[in-house]
């Protein structure tokens, strides 16, 4: 009975093992968006945001930087789920929700971009569940 106590334990921690980093602690490093919906939200940006955070998401007098240590520390023990809840629902500034889900994620998808965090194959969709399961951590 105690080797198969141990050969039981032994089969876990290998089935543990066998899971990939990202599967186990899944962060916004893990490739959620792909490059081109980061250019699509590159442009979403620029039209709808760049006026109050800057072309180079640094900020201006009319609005926060989004970029950089601003970003790192405001967001990394937030969701994905959260950064998209924000921006839809109060960006641009007064007119919360006038863009379209697909703009939204994009620039989603691009202020991470610019924050450093790698793009994927697969794009980021909005599926609240899925977007709040995932923290956004550091890309460094």
């Amino acid at each position: 009975m105690n080797t198969l106590l141990k050969l039981g334990a032994i089969a876990a921690f290998a089935a543990l093992s066998a899971v990939p980093a990202s599967a186990q602690d899944a962060t916004s490093a893990a490739g959620i968006f792909s490059a081109d919906q980061a250019t699509r939200g590159m442009d979403a940006f620029e039209m709808n945001c760049a006026a109050c955070h800057a072309s180079n998401l640094n900020g201006t007098p009319g609005g926060p930087g989004i970029a950089g240590s601003r970003f790192k520390v405001k967001w990394a023990k937030k969701t994905v789920g959260d950064l998209y809840t924000k921006i839809h629902d109060t960006m641009p500034a007064g007119m919360g929700g006038s863009l379209t889900e697909s703009e939204y994620i994009d620039i989603v998808a691009y202020i991470l971009s610019v924050n450093k965090f790698a793009p994927g194959e697969a794009e980021l969709a909005v599926d609240m569940d899925k977007l709040n399961a995932i923290t956004i951590g550091s890309a460094e």
